[in-house]
Order: C-alpha cells, then sequence, then structure tokens
C-alpha cells in the first residue's frame, strides 16, 4: 500500500522580540524505517544563542553608529555656525535647527527599520518604562547611545582646529538671566513635544504611516527654534553628556557641567509624561484612558 505524505510542524524561537520560524518535516525523510517512529533533529543550542544575541546586538550597533553621526555632524554644523557669537536667534539659529532636526530626519531613515531609531536616551527610557521594549535592550542601547556620542564627539575634537573650541563643542547652557527651573521647564516641555510626535509618528495602528522620519526630524527641528537661545535645546541627554565632555577642561569653556543635571531629567520626565499620555489617551484602537473611566469612575455610580 503506498504510503501518504504527512507533513509535522516543529518550531524554534527565533531571535528577540522576532515571529518564530516554522519548520516543515516530510515523513518519508524523517521516519526510522525498523521501528517507524519519528526522527527529530535537535538544533544545536549555540544557534538558537546566537540568533538571539544578533537580535540584541544589530540593533544595539546600529544606535552606536547613528549616535556617533548624529553628534559628529550636528554638533560639528553647531560649532561652524555659531563660530565667534553666542547663540542667537536669527540666521544661525535657523541654521542649528536644521542641522539637527535634518540628521535626526536622515539618521531615523537609515536606521529606523534596524532599531527603531531612537538616537536619544529619554526616548529609549520612555519605551522602556512603557514595555514597548526590554529592559535589556533599554540598557544596551543607553550604552551604545553613550558610547556613540563619545567617539561621534571625539572624532569632532580630533578634525577641528583649536581655534574652534570656543564654541564648546555645542555644550548646552542656561541663559543667564534664567534660572535652572527655567531651563528644567524648558527642556521638559520640549522634549515632552519630542515624545508625543514619535509615539504618534510610531502608532502601527494608525492608518498614516508616511514620512514618519521626516516628522520627528521636524520636531526636533522646531524644538531647537525656540530652545537654543533659551538652553542650547538638548532633549538628548546623552548628546548633552558628550558635548560637556569634550569642552570639560578647556578655558574658553568654565561652565561645561553647570545644571547638567537638567539636561538628563528634564528631557527624561518629560518624554515619560508625553509617552503615558499619547499611550493612555490617543493611541489609535487603545484609549485606555477610556477603560480607566469606566472601571473606576461610572461604576461607582
Amino acid at each position: 500500500m503506498a504510503h501518504q505524505h504527512q507533513h509535522y510542524a516543529h518550531e524554534e524561537p527565533y531571535g528577540v522580540g522576532q515571529e518564530q520560524q516554522q519548520v516543515t518535516y516530510d515523513d518519508q525523510q524523517d521516519y526510522a524505517p525498523q521501528d517507524n517512529t519519528l526522527v527529530v533533529e535537535q538544533q544545536p543550542q549555540d544557534i538558537v544563542v546566537h540568533e538571539t544575541l544578533r537580535g540584541l546586538l544589530r540593533p544595539a550597533a546600529a544606535e552606536l553608529v547613528g549616535s556617533a553621526l548624529f553628534v559628529f555632524t550636528a554638533c560639528g554644523a553647531a560649532m561652524t555656525t555659531s563660530l565667534g557669537s553666542s547663540y542667537t536667534v536669527g540666521a544661525g539659529t535657523i541654521g542649528i535647527a536644521l542641522a539637527f532636526g535634518m540628521c535626526i530626519f536622515v539618521l531615523a531613515y537609515s536606521i529606523g527599520h534596524v532599531s527603531g531609531g531612537h538616537l536619544n536616551f529619554a526616548v529609549t527610557f520612555t519605551f522602556a518604562v512603557l514595555r514597548k521594549i526590554s529592559i535589556l535592550k533599554c540598557v544596551l542601547y543607553f550604552l551604545a547611545q553613550f558610547i556613540g556620542g563619545l567617539i561621534g564627539i571625539g572624532f569632532l575634537k580630533l578634525v577641528t582646529p583649536i581655534s574652534w573650541w570656543k564654541s564648546c563643542f555645542a555644550t548646552n547652557f542656561i541663559h543667564s538671566e534664567l534660572s535652572t527651573g527655567h531651563a528644567f521647564i524648558t527642556e521638559f516641555i520640549l522634549t515632552f513635544f519630542l515624545m508625543f510626535v514619535v509615539m504618534a509618528a510610531c502608532d502601527s495602528n494608525k492608518s498614516n504611516q508616511t514620512l514618519v522620519p521626516f516628522a520627528i526630524g521636524m520636531a526636533v527641528f522646531c524644538a531647537h527654534m525656540i530652545g537654543i537661545p533659551i538652553t542650547g535645546c538638548s532633549i538628548n541627554p546623552t548628546r548633552s553628556f558628550a558635548s560637556s565632555a569634550a569642552a570639560s577642561g578647556w578655558e574658553e569653556c568654565p561652565n561645561a557641567w553647570q545644571g547638567h543635571w537638567v539636561f538628563w531629567f528634564g528631557p527624561i520626565l518629560g518624554a515619560v509624561v508625553a509617552g503615558f499620555l499619547y499611550d493612555y489617551c490617543f493611541l489609535e484602537g487603545g484609549y485606555k484612558v477610556d477603560m480607566l473611566i469606566d472601571q473606576y469612575v461610572l461604576r461607582r455610580f
């Protein structure tokens, strides 16, 4: 009697946060002739480990390269634009804002499909708090952005003449007529604005998915247009650290670390608040706030 073909599916884990891969076995090849039992070849353990590491390290490497290019290009443009004068509203501000915004645009377009194109620890931390990425990936992204920023600013310091260093490598500052409280509020609001746009642009449930990198880049541009005269516009803690580290110890930049905590806590808190607000109130198809109102308010009446 002819033996009928049957197929059996066996699933192996594939990477971190990736879909499982299905492998099909044909019974004419996988049955042992002596006992007619199914023989399934075990996959080597190192293959699973390799795929898992690749799912973590490849995006982290993209964040490292992207952060290095961002700091080198955007901060370099800010240095050359501001040479010989302080940040002032006008052509200088527009040029610096465009450099930061367009740099984020092209880099998000380049590595967004690999790592999401965070390039900003405030964004990464918010995604971790919202449980959209794992804690391990958050830590790896932070290290990648931190090291990448230092690499980028290091090469910028290497290729620029010493006379340019008086611009302090685009170090963030607090306007002399304003307090750290004013600076904190500014960084909070501007990063809130950026993160709100990021959440909206990356909302997979909405119908319009076009121009996502451009929308984020334009948000960075708009934030810099208002933030440069006030704080130098950080909205990115690891970028601020890289600039301050390069300017540290240089006689032309005695205040490289002044109020530096503002450029960490302001952006991080602003991003987290915006992330929760969008996730609970505006996420297409979600509207978690409606469920909370229904559960804790309407049912009490």
